[in-house]
């Protein structure tokens, strides 16, 4: 035995031993074909096929060990990550505004007294959206983020799989640059947020059934509702009642509208598990993820609402709009529960 076939059998080792059985000789025929007369190692890449491939086949066989249910809900909650990230992004480029001539335009014609400071009017891209080198880089991951949601909605699980982990990759970039306190840190402060929902995104569509299996159990209709409901409950929380009213409402309205969605999809069992599979990285990345928000917002506190399927997160204390949201969430699914039971009576 070769030194190269040596090696490439240890890789193969990270597959199931009934896998190896079945296809084992022919992956190490295929391998010792391609490979040069004189190389000795196996590639960097294809290390890195083999040993993602192990891991696919021996996650996705957890999951189908666990039940049919698990591996229909990390779908579902797959292309739900896809939507947010997409929404939480758009929403992100109209904070721009507010500081933008179109914001200030808006603001005055509103009656407000605003005064122009630091550049003055005009400045950035198009006199709208700033050019320093984090919001470039939150410009390009937006456009990413829309592409997997895209992708996964048209059910292009290797396409959007592949996008979503050039999103994770420039996600951890971003968080490992040092923040400069006083600048524009928007696109940061978006990237932080939807980076919550990463790991269920990265697993839906690397590991799960994919995207297409979650349209199907959604529904193409549902699909479109979630998203567009998603943009607007997150512009509306974001933008539209922080112009108009300076109460806590801006942060009760989107985190109260997820908590009812979340109950409703809470009645049954595909919903309480895809909202397993969701809540448990945001409240994790939630207090691991506090710090860096705060040093990039210059010492301020910053409130993040959580994704459609948790009560909703609410960080800088703002105890009324969590408790808002938990009492919603509550209402929602103790409606939704009785409504199914009465629905078997009959």
């Amino acid at each position: 035995m070769s030194t190269l076939q040596h090696r490439y059998r240890r890789l193969l080792r990270w597959y199931p031993a009934d896998h190896r059985r079945h296809h084992g000789e022919e992956m190490l025929g295929v391998l010792l074909a391609s490979a040069s007369p004189d190389q000795e190692r196996p590639t960097a890449r294809d290390r890195a096929d083999l040993l993602s491939g192990a891991l696919k086949i021996r996650v996705r066989r957890g999951l189908h060990a666990a039940g049919r249910g698990w591996s229909d809900a990390l779908a579902v909650a797959g292309l739900l990550a896809a939507l947010f990230l997409a929404a939480q992004q758009i929403v992100g480029l109209t904070w721009y505004l507010s500081f933008s001539d179109v914001g200030v335009s808006i603001s005055r014609f509103l009656g407000s007294d605003v005064e122009v400071v630091g550049d003055g009017e005009g400045s950035g891209l198009l006199g709208v959206f700033p050019t320093d080198a984090a919001s470039l880089i939150g410009y390009l991951l937006t456009v990413i983020a829309l592409a997997v949601a895209v992708c996964a909605v048209r059910g292009a699980r290797r396409p959007a799989a592949l996008l979503a982990w050039l999103y994770a990759a420039g996600t951890l970039a971003v968080a490992l640059a040092p923040p400069t306190v006083g600048e524009p840190t928007a696109p940061l402060l978006e990237i932080v947020v939807s980076s919550l929902l990463l790991p269920v995104l990265l697993a839906g569509l690397t590991f799960g059934p994919g995207p297409r299996r979650g349209r199907e159990l959604l529904g193409t209709r549902r699909t479109i509702v979630v998203g567009v409901t998603l943009t607007a409950a997150l512009f509306i929380d974001s933008q539209v009642l922080d112009l108009f009213a300076a109460v806590p409402a801006g942060v009760v309205v989107a985190p109260a509208a997820f908590a009812v969605l979340a109950g409703l999809a809470m009645a049954r069992p595909l919903g309480r598990r895809a909202a397993l599979l969701m809540a448990l990285p945001t409240s994790l990345g939630v207090e691991l993820l506090q710090p860096l928000v705060e040093t990039a917002d210059g010492g301020y506190t910053t409130s993040l609402a959580g994704p459609p399927t948790t009560v909703g997160f609410i960080m800088g204390g703002e105890y009324f709009a969590a408790v808002s949201t938990v009492l919603a969430f509550l209402v929602a699914i103790l409606w939704a529960v009785a409504r199914r039971r009465r629905a078997t009576a009959r």
